[in-house]
């Protein structure tokens, strides 16, 4: 019995264009999937159509559109994370301006107050503290102590208010 190559070339050739098609339609690592979303995103945000990338990563319409969806996400992740990091390096970068310029603050330097109370103002935007709502304590036991807490409360919600001139 001879065989058919050409029989055979069309079947190698059925059998590879299928493995090649399944392969396009689902990425075989999570790093596969996740640079096809971002491309995703990006080619739509680019402009072409979601037919378009259909056509051209092979895929249903709806699987686009949820690739879409999950690079959106990842990218939303990336900024919030990116968000938290920048407010910990300005925090961090604040709290050495205080420790550096509070003892000559506390001195009577006037400049070195400023730059404390403006170091302040900024971590207390940026930790979401402007609409703080700071009550006055229960008075129980001591009227002195309770009279010097709710004064030192007075005085904070006073500052938050207050800007230096």
């Amino acid at each position: 019995m001879a065989l058919d190559h050409d029989a055979v070339r069309k079947s190698v050739h059925a059998r590879t264009a299928e493995i090649r098609r399944k392969t396009r339609r689902s990425a075989s690592t999570e790093a596969e999937l996740r640079v096809r979303q971002l491309d995703t995103v990006d080619l739509i945000v680019g402009g072409a159509t979601v037919r378009h990338v259909s056509e051209h990563f092979g895929r249903d319409v709806e699987d686009v559109r949820k690739d879409y969806a999950a690079g959106l996400a990842l990218l939303v992740d990336k900024s919030v994370d990116r968000a938290v990091q920048l407010r910990e390096e300005v925090t961090a970068r604040q709290r050495a301006l205080i420790l550096a310029n509070m003892p000559k603050a506390k001195a009577g330097n006037l400049q070195s107050a400023h730059i404390v109370a403006a170091a302040d103002n900024l971590l207390a935007s940026i930790w979401g503290l402007r609409s703080l709502r700071i009550d006055p304590p229960v008075r129980e036991g001591d009227a002195r102590l309770a009279d010097a807490v709710e004064g030192y409360l007075a005085g904070l919600a006073e500052g938050v208010k207050a800007k230096p001139s």
